[in-house]
């Protein structure tokens, strides 16, 4: 099996990746760093996540998934993009192979959890301890 890691993929594509993650950058913003359009950049990172799958079929909507795990949609567009990954299980199979060598990255804890057949598998918080009155109103006695 040829390798998948963020190291094999070509130079530019590499680096749109690696600039996004690890400088949590938005495509325009690297479009304006760099002196680029923005499409290039937008090109060159998903052409760079289609190639940490080589042996997978990029799905429908490829481009879509590839700027949800790079963290470059609204939270709007992201909620259909997770959507869109439950009620495709090729989709879901290309997001998890894609997403794994980009969580071994630097900023790679920035690629957001895949959602389950359960709902969103995004980190819940444990509610937060009842301080001072809210505590003793919450006491069953």
């Amino acid at each position: 099996m040829p390798a998948t890691g963020i190291e094999t993929l070509a130079p530019d594509q590499r680096a749109a990746v690696e600039l996004v993650l690890r400088h949590d950058r938005s495509y325009g913003e690297l479009s304006h760093m760099l002196g680029m359009p923005e499409e290039t950049i937008r090109a060159r990172a998903r052409g760079g996540l289609e190639a940490l799958a080589p042996d997978l079929p990029a799905p429908p909507r490829a481009g879509e998934i590839a700027d949800w795990l790079l963290g470059q949609q609204s939270e709007r567009h992201a909620a259909r993009t997770r959507e869109h990954l439950l009620s495709n299980p090729d989709a879901l199979e290309w997001a998890r192979t894609v997403a794994a060598p980009l969580r071994e990255i630097p900023g790679g804890d920035r690629v957001p959890p895949l959602p389950t057949e359960e709902g969103d598998a995004r980190p819940t918080r444990a509610p937060a301890p009842a301080s001072g009155a809210e505590a003793r109103s919450a006491a069953p006695w």
